[in-house]
């Protein structure tokens, strides 16, 4: 949801979270690869009223594909194909895009790092192709505890997968749920 708040706010130009300003207002592709269709479109339109002008959905490029292994050829250039289609009717490429989420968009063990790579150079092409931002949504791993049983707070290092996922990203910002529902957002790595 927080994906969609921003990606919202990057293409009506207002600052996200009320706070932070966008630089680079534009079209946006969120490329969703889990989750349910309609639920998303429903928080997409909830989010969109609650703007001070009305979001241009044109801007919004919603690409919805629940098997979508960016790390193999056809899936990865079926979605350029609409990206360039989309592109083509802006004429301009997109600000960013969004991989929602990283398990559900390649192929192989999120712990290999050979399929890790295979997934980072998938995108390295999106990048060079539309010289866009791009946001990866990913899970963290399951909680470690240490011999007292204590839950160890890993913070954005806690990512489920190969280590070269996290070494691939300029910005990890985290967002945990605390036991009482409450949320943080940190952001601990930066390059």
């Amino acid at each position: 949801i927080m994906a969609q708040q921003m990606f919202c706010n990057i293409v009506t130009g207002e600052p996200f979270l009320g706070k932070f300003a966008i630089k680079k207002p534009g079209p946006v592709v969120y490329i969703q690869a889990e989750g349910k269709r309609d639920e998303f479109v429903a928080r997409l339109k909830n989010i969109s009223v609650s703007f001070d002008k009305p979001m241009n959905n044109d801007l919004f490029l919603h690409i919805f594909k629940k098997y979508c292994p960016l790390n193999i050829g056809i899936f990865k250039q079926a979605i350029f194909e609409v990206i360039d289609a989309q592109v083509a009717v802006w004429g301009q490429t997109p600000v960013a895009i969004c991989i929602d989420s990283v398990y559900k968009a390649m192929e192989g063990d999120l712990n290999a790092n050979q399929d890790a790579i295979g997934l980072t150079n998938a995108i390295d092409d999106f990048i060079s192709r539309y010289q866009s931002a791009i946001l990866l949504i990913h899970h963290d791993s399951k909680e470690w505890r240490d011999d007292k049983l204590n839950v160890i707070d890993r913070g954005d290092k806690g990512s489920y997968g190969s280590v070269f996922l996290r070494a691939y990203v300029d910005h990890i910002v985290y967002l945990k749920m605390m036991k009482d529902k409450s949320r943080t957002l940190t952001c601990d790595t930066t390059r």
